[in-house]
């Protein structure tokens, strides 16, 4: 599991995360350190002269330990924060509240907190009145998971000291302390623990050694120093991090920002200088004195971060970081043995011959792909209910099936039929970047596909196994991400690579507004109906959104996801808050796999028309989110992450008769990588309906300079449709 560490406002907003040293050491009263003096509140550095809160002091520590044979223990955190709120709009930032944790097994502690106001005059958060607990309900449950704490007197000049505790029953877990925020950061101290259970212990319960072990995942910030034990206790000091405020459409925050990430692992006494990511290889450690096991050294933190990432903000594949995952090879190496196993000496499975006959002579290789992956769907019906199989026959026979005997039959028939075929473990872009930190694949988002490879090498890449699959539903996130295939020889280790962006992924939603225009203005609401058609990618998120696989919900928890997801989808595509909808009609997600999602419906919609001398302006779509230009930043750091993938909506208006609209030529318009747009407007005058369709194709990844033309392609896009549509009456 992973999990961050958040220090933020109403909004979230100090994404400090960052972490701390020795807190409740100040004197038994007051785990504060001293006012500050008159000498530090001065801004230092052109970014705390422009901010608004600079936070002066960071310091976190993590204590932990495993307590049973099945590896499992607690985390406990504790905090000390010092903001300074330099002028007004830090007032605005921080006299909310603030909100702590962000697991719903976090258990907050004592909250302590003060203000000392500028003429040096103190005043204590009062527990009762200052602190407040939130309900936050997930899936039916109330948990109270966050508090809120309301300082008082807060005003520029003043200092705002915040101290708290959190424990986490989630142990061993992956946490990740943002080393960069929204707010300059002074000082930042970071302290955790490293053994995790003593050796007479590990031996007693067989459970191993278990330690944090320190990294930095991506980037590294300048001027940190750390000091490191043999035991790999830590204790980090950072001065001065950078701002980096975060940014709409950018990569997640573990590829553009500077993270250091503590892992438990297991290792062996003697592997601890195998762990020290943080130091320098070259750092001497001090000869151990007798009596004393505890070795420490002190070095500037190393500036080569475990995974590296490009422009694009993808993840660069080193040739030597396969041969580093061993734990992951040996689990890949045995997909490959088990695949042997199963098909070793079956008598029911296909030939060559067999599928010579079978598949069609005439249809292309993109044809024949999804010819075959239909064919097995028919000869192995997929049925999570199904008995687990481990061999072809077995499974032939039962004539249902899932997992990976389902998987290992498709790659069977693909390869009797003459495809050039293998197994690969595809890893999302959006999940953490590759590290040999990570012996398990719990830390990733990752999937076994298996990959086909063409005539003129085109990839196509599916997944037989998984149950809302289609030939055509390869999830667009793996696009520029890392995976690993299977090797052609056997026992080797599997290929890394990345992913190219131009592996055909079919991710499209079609979605259709229809309306009639009044034959007098009243301001009344009207009927909007509308419908939406989704295949590819997009399908198999729609069937998620509405619960499907839902054995894991009740019928309301079930009803209650549906009815979210549908009011979701409303206010994204028209801008309309919860209750508008008055009727839906949604395909069942279980059902008719093979054909594209729909959902359809009608909606209280009360269009702005404007009427005068005989003309009328008509909106020409409802307020879509995916038309309004949300980049409108005058700096970029960050490349651009668009949801991509290909749109279409389109607009019916009936007119009442008498009218007609001003006609218009289509506008068609492009950018850079395959960007994309043409409006067009269409006049049945039988019918009296008037069309306007939008077409939209986006790239999913483009480098931080096409921004000014990415945020200029969207300006006109948004002026556009926003411009209304002339009718004019003809009587």
């Amino acid at each position: 599991m992973i999990k961050r560490i958040h220090v933020g406002t109403a909004a979230l907003v100090i994404a400090l995360t960052s972490l701390a040293t020795n807190l409740f050491a100040s004197n038994e009263n007051s785990p504060f350190p001293p006012p500050p003096d008159t000498g530090e509140l001065v801004a230092n550095t052109p970014e705390e002269r422009q901010a608004g809160v600079v936070v002066l002091l960071h310091e976190i520590e993590f204590e932990s330990q495993i307590s049973n044979w099945s590896v499992q223990g607690e985390v406990t955190t504790r905090h000390v924060a010092r903001f300074w709120v330099r002028a007004k709009g830090g007032v605005e930032v921080l006299k909310q509240h603030t909100f702590f944790g962000d697991e719903s097994n976090v258990v907050i502690g004592e909250i302590r907190g003060r203000t000392i106001s500028a003429d040096g005059t103190i005043h204590l958060v009062d527990p009762e009145k200052d602190i407040r607990n939130l309900d936050i309900r997930a899936q039916g449950k109330a948990d109270d998971l966050l508090r809120t704490v309301n300082f008082p007197r807060v005003e520029p000049g003043a200092v705002l000291d915040l101290a708290w505790e959190s424990t986490s029953k989630n142990l061993p877990g992956f946490e990740t302390i943002r080393l960069e925020g929204v707010f300059p950061v002074r000082k930042l101290e970071v302290r955790s623990q490293g053994r995790l259970i003593g050796l007479g212990k590990s031996i007693l319960l067989g459970t191993g050694q278990f330690a944090w072990v320190p990294f930095l995942l991506a980037r590294v910030p300048e001027g940190m120093t750390v000091r490191m034990s043999n035991q790999l206790d830590m204790h980090l000091t950072a001065e001065n991090l950078p701002v980096d405020e975060p940014e709409l459409f950018a990569p997640p925050e573990s590829r553009t920002s500077a993270l250091l990430g503590i892992l438990p692992q297991q290792m062996t006494s003697g592997d601890w200088r195998d762990h020290l990511y943080l130091m320098p290889s070259e750092t001497p450690f001090p000869e151990s004195e007798e009596g004393d096991d505890v070795i420490w050294a002190s070095a500037p933190v190393s500036t080569k971060p475990l995974a590296s990432i490009d422009s694009l903000g993808l993840q660069a594949v080193s040739p030597s970081l396969a041969g580093d995952m061993e734990a992951l090879q040996l689990s890949m190496r045995s997909l490959d043995a088990n695949y042997r196993s199963f098909v070793m000496n079956n008598r029911r499975g296909e030939r060559s011959d067999d599928m010579d006959a079978l598949v069609p002579e005439d249809i292309s290789w993109d044809e024949k792909v999804d010819w075959i992956f239909n064919y097995v769907r028919e000869q192995v019906v997929p049925d999570s209910e199904a008995k687990h199989r481990t061999k072809l026959d077995r499974l032939k026979k039962q004539g249902r099936g899932a997992g990976l005997p389902l998987f290992w039959y498709a790659k069977w028939v693909f390869d009797r039929a003459g495809m050039d075929s293998r197994m690969a473990m595809l890893m999302s872009r959006d999940s953490v970047p590759l590290v040999p930190v990570f012996d398990t694949w719990d830390a990733y988002s990752s999937e076994l596909h298996l990959e086909l490879t063409g005539p003129g090498g085109q990839r196509r890449y599916i997944q037989p196994h998984d149950l809302m699959a289609t030939p055509r539903s390869m999830d667009e996130r793996y696009l520029g991400g890392v995976f690993f295939r299977e090797p052609s020889e056997q026992e080797a280790n599997w290929e890394l690579e990345r992913m190219p962006m131009d592996v055909g992924v079919l991710d499209r939603t079609d979605v259709t507004f229809r309306t009639q225009m009044p034959e007098f203005i009243d301001n009344e609401e009207q009927t909007l109906e509308f419908s939406g058609r989704f295949l590819g990618s997009a399908d198999n998120k729609m069937r998620w959104l509405m619960g499907y696989p839902n054995e894991n919900f009740t019928a309301d928890e079930l009803q209650e996801r549906r009815d979210l997801a549908v009011d979701l989808w409303v206010k994204a595509w028209m801008g309309l808050e919860q209750g508008a909808v008055t009727e839906v009609e949604l395909s069942d997600p279980r059902d008719n796999l093979a054909e594209p999602y729909r959902i359809a419906g009608d909606v209280e919609w009360r269009p702005d028309i404007f009427e005068m001398d005989g003309e009328r302006l008509l909106p020409s779509f409802p307020r879509v989110s995916l038309f309004e230009n949300l980049l409108v930043a005058q700096t970029r750091r960050h490349p651009v992450w668009l949801p991509g993938g290909e749109v279409n909506v389109t607009m019916e208006w009936t007119l009442p008769e008498g009218w007609v609209p001003e006609s218009m030529p289509p506008v068609k318009r492009s950018g850079p990588t395959g960007l994309q747009f043409e409006l067009r407007r269409e006049w049945d005058g039988t019918a009296r309906n008037l069309v306007l369709m939008l077409s939209m194709t986006q790239p999913y990844v483009l480098p931080v300079q096409d921004y000014f033309e990415v945020a200029a392609f969207f300006r006109e896009l948004e002026a556009l449709t926003n411009a209304p549509v002339l009718v004019r009456s003809v009587n």
